[in-house]
């Protein structure tokens, strides 16, 4: 009897450590949120804040003509609208990170509505949108990614 318990006892401590060295491994090597770099999200932050704030940035947003039908990618459509476009472009430019790239798109609607370039495919692409609120709403939408 004293036997059959023992071996029992063993089974079950050794379970015990299998299971605890299980959630271990998993929880250090699992799938992680991925967490945006702080130099990223301040950047995003400001430049959403600014463009959300500024008068000229946020009447460009508004009469940019999109509808929820259409959207406007500001890098690859931006010059159709002259130089309003260009100048949040301009901004964007001289805030973003070093060894960064960006597209920022202005939708009518929630999900995105450009296509971004191909060489985001297999990077890490951070997006952060802001909300410019208006007879017809926009979403401006930004999106960042490591050069190369």
């Amino acid at each position: 009897m004293k036997k059959g318990f023992i071996k029992t006892l063993e089974a079950v401590i050794a379970v015990i450590l299998i299971v605890s060295f299980l959630f271990y491994v998993i929880n250090k090597s699992g799938v992680r949120e991925s967490e945006v770099p702080k130099n990223i999200e301040e950047a995003q932050r400001f430049i959403l804040n600014t463009v959300s704030e500024n008068k000229t940035f946020r009447e460009c947003i508004i009469k940019s003509g999109v509808s929820v039908d259409n959207g406007l990618a500001c890098k690859i459509d931006g010059a159709d609208l002259g130089n309003c476009v260009f100048g949040i472009n301009q901004f964007i430019k001289k805030n973003i990170p070093a060894g960064y790239d960006y597209e920022c798109e202005i939708c009518g609607q929630v999900e995105s509505c450009v296509d971004l370039p191909p060489e985001t495919l297999k990077k890490s692409v951070y997006v952060k949108d802001s909300f410019i609120a208006a007879e017809q709403p926009k979403i401006f939408r930004l999106y960042i990614w490591r050069k190369g």
